[in-house]
């Protein structure tokens, strides 16, 4: 089950799960769970259409202090991955009032930047220091829930709420766009890890403008000699990012490295579960069993062994930022393609993913110049299976995702 930190805060379960809900969804039966939470976390907002920092909040706690936008998305971002990976939309009925009352609210505490910076940024991030401007995490963050709310605005069927949404979200890029992107060198205020990667991979930075950003990030990691400098925030877009364009490596080498910061000292000072923050055992570690840092499993599985769930979702989230209207569809989530990313230091790896349609369980196993995957399929679902990174089929570019037991192997 799910552990809660600090005692669930003597008040309610901490809002940030918000961030983990993939992870979640790929190792838990969390449906019924975080469907049945989302009913109360549209009852727990007040008046003004602000959310506590905890759900429930008892006396009124955590309406002006432990929250913000990074906070509130548990908004959409939960409802939206149960449609995205479940094809449930039953979150999506029950907060649809509570989202609709929380955009005007959030607008109401922009700047007349069009920004905003309210409640808490890059929390726990190495050594004390938040390197990212409140301001661009939580716009960016204003941003992903406003899209995610046309998506499911759409999938309602309520569109005029969905226009609504959509107008809200290019504001909100736009705001970031024009005050803290600086266009002639494609860095993002604070220059740091978590700012890059968090424009990055919410597409901030255009699909033309990706590719130099990134090399930018890279030089940002180099600078802080490979160490993971962000907090929980940056740290559930970094390694995706770098995986993204090619740099699984690095990511592995980030992760693994026994050297705080980083998830490889929890494993070498002995910790069986995972801490708040990356702190090293001379500094002061708030808590160690908290799941804020536990989307590096979600990447486990579907980075490195490739299980990618609904693929045209995140494609038409991307579509929504370039100015292209949300193409709502329906049975993605029984849709799965398999696209690993295999650092060069591991010899095989394993996962499996249980879907509406059915199951998947990939492997894969180094063998010098070749890589071989086994993809078990039970039931039906539907995707391809592609090479790792760096690898081919001989003459394939993928295979189709078939039921029962198929072993491929690629090459470099």
């Amino acid at each position: 089950g799910l552990e809660m930190a600090e005692n669930l805060k003597e008040l309610g379960i901490e809002v940030t799960v918000i961030e983990k809900a993939p992870h979640l969804l790929m190792n838990l039966d969390a449906d019924e769970f975080l469907t049945a939470w989302m009913n109360n976390v549209a009852l727990a907002q007040n008046a003004e259409g602000a959310m506590p920092g905890t759900v429930p909040s008892a006396t009124d706690w955590g309406y002006d202090s432990w929250n913000g936008p990074a906070w509130d998305a548990v908004l959409t971002e939960i409802p939206y991955r149960l449609w995205e990976m479940r094809g449930d939309i039953r979150a999506a009925q029950a907060v649809s009032s509570a989202v609709f009352r929380y955009i005007p609210y959030i607008l109401s505490r922009r700047d007349p930047r069009g920004l905003v910076a309210i409640g808490l940024g890059d929390w726990v991030a190495p050594h004390g220091t938040v390197k990212a401007p409140l301001e661009l995490t939580d716009t960016v963050m204003c941003f992903d829930i406003c899209r995610k709310a046309a998506v499911l605005y759409r999938v309602l069927g309520r569109s005029e709420m969905a226009d609504f949404c959509l107008s809200c979200a290019r504001s909100f890029r736009r705001a970031i766009r024009d005050n803290l992107i600086d266009r002639s060198t494609l860095v993002a205020a604070g220059n740091c890890q978590t700012s890059q990667a968090m424009c990055i991979y919410y597409d901030i930075f255009t699909e033309d403008e990706k590719p130099a950003a990134f090399e930018k990030l890279l030089e940002i990691i180099e600078g802080d000699g490979e160490f993971i400098d962000c907090g929980v925030l940056g740290v559930r877009v970094l390694f995706r990012v770098l995986s993204d364009f090619g740099k699984a490596d690095l990511a592995f080498r980030m992760i693994t490295r026994r050297e705080a910061p980083s998830y490889g000292n929890m494993v070498a000072r002995g910790d069986t579960t995972l801490a708040e923050d990356f702190n090293g055992e001379d500094e002061r570690i708030n808590s160690r069993n908290h799941h804020f840092l536990g989307d590096i499993s979600a990447w486990f599985i579907s980075y490195i062994c490739g299980i990618r769930v609904n693929p045209k979702a995140g494609s038409m989230l991307t579509e929504i930022a370039n100015g292209f209207e949300p193409s709502v569809f329906s049975g993605g989530y029984d849709n799965i393609d398999i696209r690993p990313v295999i650092p060069s230091h591991l010899s095989f790896a394993e996962a499996s993913y249980g879907a509406p349609g059915g199951e998947v369980r990939v492997r894969h196993e180094r063998r010098d110049r070749s890589v071989i995957t086994t993809v078990t399929v039970k039931g039906k679902l539907f995707g391809e299976v592609y090479p790792p990174f760096g690898y081919k089929y001989d003459g394939c570019g993928a295979y189709p995702l078939t039921e029962g037991v198929n072993t491929y192997e690629s090459f470099r």
